[in-house]
């Protein structure tokens, strides 16, 4: 039997910092789900400056952005629920972001903090405070391409109407 997600697609406004990172900021929300999804192996910041890069040549991040729910959902045994994962993230980019962050925090994993070997944090003597000042920099620097990605995005509406 499946577990169950903790939230629904549709619950953004349980968490107000969430949505407020997800809709204004969705490369350092996504980099930093995509770092506890695989476990470390990639790093906040390259995988929130791919997603920016996705979003502004292709213009469909959700391409890059359902595989991370298939771990997510592969790693707590989820379902595939309300569609496919990229049928959800094609049309509710947003929202998927938002509760796959839930998710993990609700699961007791810190997407804020980073991976850090997520269950145990210490276990390849790595630094806890050394990590953590490279996130941060790393959703410094995510957080101003995020700024100008939105800026560039509100540009390229009003062209096109």
């Amino acid at each position: 039997m499946e577990n169950q997600w903790t939230s629904g697609l549709c619950s953004c406004m349980e968490d107000g910092k969430t949505v407020c990172l997800t809709c204004f900021c969705p490369c350092v929300a996504f980099g930093r789900i995509a770092n506890i999804a695989d476990e470390g192996n990639h790093g906040c910041g390259e995988c929130g400056i791919f997603y920016g890069l996705i979003c502004c040549v292709v213009g469909l991040p959700c391409l890059f952005s359902c595989t991370y729910r298939t771990k997510i959902r592969r790693k707590f045994g989820l379902p595939e629920s309300p569609a496919s994962d990229c049928i959800t993230h094609c049309f509710c980019e947003s929202c998927a972001l938002c509760q796959e962050y839930r998710e993990l925090k609700n699961r007791g994993l810190d997407p804020s903090i980073g991976n850090c070997n997520s269950y145990e944090p210490f276990s390849q003597g790595r630094e806890y405070k050394s990590y953590y000042s490279y996130t941060k920099s790393s959703v410094f620097f995510i957080f101003l391409f995020s700024l100008f990605f939105v800026k560039e995005f509100h540009r390229a509406l009003f062209i096109c109407f």
